[in-house]
């Protein structure tokens, strides 16, 4: 039998088992037949890319029974409320089950959400918050005792899935995550890391950090450990990656493991925690699900048409973050160092700043005139660069980081090392002029849009014309101007240079209108706020948010528009690229971005009025 017939004959199989494991009310019941909703609500908020009659009339009597356990306030419990168990074993309400429920509620039907539905769960966030944006409490309680204020990173993780299907993202849960990230994801009911890298990759907008690790926790046979979690990574690697990695041992574990459309049973929470130890929950029925979500999506990757892995350039990547650890041997600095390259991953997921003068090399003309190690050499410089003065920005905006100044001093020397070593007289010129400008829009920055000691200035700063964006970040482009100056092209050079300051201008703003509140809150005037207070004379950020999201973000979008499509013009005479399709491609999600923020714009409006009633 061909693997196409065996997935599809087991997929059919699974099918037939789930339903026969659904209930008369439409819940599934865990292993140990205790009634939650948790299961029946994750079943409905799984992803399956295969038409079948049998999962057609699941996920109706799952969306009748997750509707039937909502409250007055939409929040759901994780015992079904008819139960035994909601008797005897009372929880509160809780974000985890919520959020979840409406994820599949969604998936199911979108217009079962509804503005009224809506509002109210955005109030519900707003009761829950740790800090503004998130993260939340788990558990829906008035109660003061310590054991219902724990907040979790899959719980957390389910509300932003939630939200990211209605395009709404809240940049302090985007942190929050990456956080966790970098130190190691931590949770008190989910004690896999699969399964929790599984919930945040389904969250976290970088999900290049998530995948790495997915794919450090794979055995050698393929696999992870057991069929559920390996299905749980399949189908991230799937839908998250968009690479075409080889899967086909995880496919070949997971049919070979089926048995009349089950896999053997696998933990998936903590469900009680007493002092006599932990009890856990695992649900067959869903662990089926989850197999059949994997082959299903394993089966349609051509729907997945993504970008494929380039080895060359994960061998580039590597490379460079191998030289970069060369540049000290001090184990603590080394130590700084490594979490600084991690901190970059998750930065910048496209890999920019390690790729820009490779990817600029290979769309030369003449790539014999260009020595070939430099663009390793100038992506090594790039790299020390941005660590360098990231922690230089970090210190000026008065972070607890001062221990990491003796790395942002080596790095920075490192950097300098490598263009003096690589680069000509009238070359070095031209990078000790962006170096200097970098450091005179740095000193302008903090001198003239920093609130020190809560003094607020009766005039905000004055951005001109928004060319000191660029020249703060405008040593991101010396590898390909350097690049063309190394051809003999000075012009050339010159026009990729005005390229890429219209570009980090229309890259600066579009950062500057998703962070200005937060920027405002710590103390910093960004572009963006600057002009709104300037017009409404307030810094109360109520005031200015109201007059930002109903005027003065389609000013920004119009900006950007305008150096984006500077941008371009100018990408039209670079002729020394054959291929202007990766400098082009810098700019399409600055345009997304921009449209989505006037999207999301339009949809607080429609529901803003059902929030007000209920308020």
């Amino acid at each position: 039998m061909s693997i196409t017939k065996q997935i599809h004959q087991t997929i059919n199989e699974a099918f037939r088992f789930i339903a026969s494991q659904q209930q008369a009310d439409g819940c599934f019941l865990s292993d140990l037949n205790k009634n939650t909703t948790f299961y029946t609500s994750l079943i409905l908020a799984t992803n399956i890319h295969t038409k079948n009659e049998d999962w057609c009339v699941v996920q109706k009597c799952a969306a009748d029974f997750v509707l039937s356990q909502c409250s007055e306030l939409q929040t759901i419990n994780y015992w079904a409320r008819n139960s035994n168990e909601y008797i005897t074993n009372p929880y509160p309400d809780d974000i985890d089950d919520t959020f979840v429920a409406m994820q599949g509620l969604y998936n199911y039907d979108a217009s079962l959400i509804t503005e009224k539905r809506l509002a109210m769960l955005i109030s519900l966030l707003l009761r829950q918050e740790v800090v503004a944006g998130g993260p939340y409490k788990t558990w829906i309680t008035s109660s003061p005792s310590p054991e219902w204020q724990d907040v979790d990173v899959v719980a957390n993780s389910n509300v932003a899935s939630f939200l990211s299907l209605l395009n709404i993202n809240l940049p302090p849960l985007q942190k929050y995550f990456e956080g966790q990230i970098i130190n190691k994801t931590m949770s008190k009911y989910y004690d896999n890391e699969i399964v929790r890298l599984y919930f945040i990759a389904q969250a976290i907008t970088n999900k290049d950090a998530v995948i790495e690790k997915i794919l450090l926790l794979q055995s050698c046979d393929g696999t992870w450990d057991t069929p559920l979690h390996t299905a749980l990574a399949v189908s991230a690697l799937i839908r998250f990656n968009k690479n075409n990695l080889n899967l086909l041992p995880a496919i070949h574990f997971l049919l070979n493991t089926a048995k009349n459309g089950q896999w053997s049973a696998t933990n998936l929470y903590i469900e009680t925690i007493g002092a006599t130890g932990s009890t856990y929950s695992s649900c067959n029925a869903y662990i089926s699900v989850c197999c059949v979500a994997a082959l299903s999506l394993y089966i349609n990757m051509k729907d997945y048409n993504g970008i494929t892995v380039d080895r060359a350039e994960v061998i580039f990547i590597k490379n460079v973050k191998e030289h970069c650890l060369l540049i000290t041997d001090n184990d603590l600095l080394s130590n700084q160092l490594q979490y600084a390259l991690s901190l970059l991953a998750i930065k910048d997921p496209q890999h920019e700043i390690q790729l820009l003068s490779y990817k600029f090399y290979q769309s030369l003309f003449d790539k014999k005139s260009v020595p070939h190690e430099l663009p390793l050499q100038l992506a090594i410089a790039n790299t020390l660069g941005w660590i360098g003065y990231s922690i230089y920005d970090r210190i000026l905006d008065r972070e607890n980081c001062i221990v990491q100044l003796p790395l942002a001093n080596v790095c920075i020397e490192a950097m300098t090392d490598i263009f003096h070593s690589v680069l000509s007289i009238e070359e070095y010129t031209i990078f000790k002029r962006i170096i200097s400008g970098i450091n005179e829009a740095t000193l302008w920055e903090h001198t003239n849009c920093t609130i020190i000691s809560d003094v607020l200035p009766e005039t905000p700063p004055d951005y001109n014309d928004l060319i000191v964006l660029a020249k703060k970040s405008l040593g991101h482009a010396l590898g390909p101007i350097l690049i063309c100056c190394k051809l003999g092209e000075l012009k050339q050079a010159q026009l990729v240079e005005e390229f890429f300051i219209h570009y980090l201008i229309a890259k600066q703003l579009n950062d500057d209108a998703h962070d200005w509140v937060e920027d405002l809150s710590n103390g910093f005037i960004n572009s963006v706020s600057t002009r709104i207070i300037n017009y409404c004379k307030t810094y109360n950020i109520e005031q200015l948010q109201e007059y930002f999201w109903n005027y003065h973000i389609d000013e920004v979008v119009t900006t950007i528009f305008h150096n984006i499509t500077l941008a371009r013009n100018i990408l039209k005479k670079v002729t020394a690229i054959a291929d202007v399709t990766y400098l082009d491609s810098l700019l399409t999600p600055l345009e997304q971005s921009s449209l989505q923020a006037k999207e999301e714009r339009n949809k607080t409006k429609q529901f803003l009025h059902e929030f007000q009633k209920i308020n």
